[in-house]
């Protein structure tokens, strides 16, 4: 079992091996297939390892219609590998790296199948668990707030319509693509399915709840790049990419 966070890629190397001592070839030249599949909750595995207590912060969950997941796993897989086969000689042991990157809070099956027509066919089997994403910034209220008892403090803080991380995660797989034998066929899904939206509708949770805090449950950010020149010079809440903080 294996886990990484949103967006961030994780290498694990694997030791394979060619069990196949009565095959009359000394050497098996393994295809490698990965089939990703999601694990739905009633399935995931009861014992999971201990990934240490979650963070506290402010939780974000993006409530925007979302590419269909159980397509997507082709064009962006959880798990990938570079090679495509394996050469291994008769009872001999080889590493495999195979990277973990997950796109979605979920968690996913890599089913890696091994196959030589001549040799045989075995497979192994990852668990991949989606962890939190990293955290950006502690957002910390400059010295000149100054916050009275029993009243009320206003702060602000900017949020970026850009995802640094997903972008960069977006990135890996485009080059995977271009250097895989798929090009054409696997960039143009990519792209289709990859369209970055106009706006996003976000809610907000803080975790672990503080009553000295309070923050809109909700808040929509718009691509700067489609709001007219007008509106940018406008007091339009809709599009302001700012966060309201009240502290007591």
């Amino acid at each position: 079992m294996t886990a990484s966070p949103l967006y961030q890629n994780k290498q694990e190397t694997i030791q394979i091996k060619n069990t196949f001592m009565s095959s009359t070839h000394e050497f098996g030249e393994f295809s490698i297939t990965i089939i990703n599949e999601k694990i739905e909750k009633e399935d995931e595995p009861s014992k999971r390892r201990n990934l240490g207590p979650k963070k506290p912060g402010i939780k974000t969950k993006n409530t925007n219609k979302q590419p269909n997941k159980d397509n997507i796993l082709n064009i962006l897989p959880p798990f990938f590998c570079a090679k495509e086969k394996i050469r291994l000689k008769k009872g001999e042991s080889a590493p495999l790296t195979i990277i973990f990157m997950p796109f979605f809070m979920e968690t996913y099956r890599c089913k890696l199948v091994f196959s030589d027509k001549d040799v045989g066919e075995f497979q192994y089997e990852i668990i991949g668990e989606t962890l939190s994403p990293e955290i950006l910034a502690e957002i910390r209220p400059n010295s000149a707030l100054t916050v009275h008892v029993d009243i009320h403090a206003h702060y602000e803080h900017p949020i970026p319509f850009k995802n640094d991380q997903m972008l960069a995660a977006k990135k890996i797989h485009e080059n995977r693509l271009m250097t895989s034998g798929k090009l054409k066929e696997g960039l143009n899904k990519f792209k289709q399915q990859m369209q970055p939206p106009d706006e996003m509708l976000y809610t907000l949770e803080i975790q672990p709840s503080n009553p000295n805090i309070s923050i809109p449950g909700t808040f929509r950010l718009i691509d700067p790049s489609k709001i007219p020149f007008k509106a940018k010079n406008e007091k339009n809440p809709e599009s302001n990419s700012t966060k309201n903080f009240f502290f007591r």
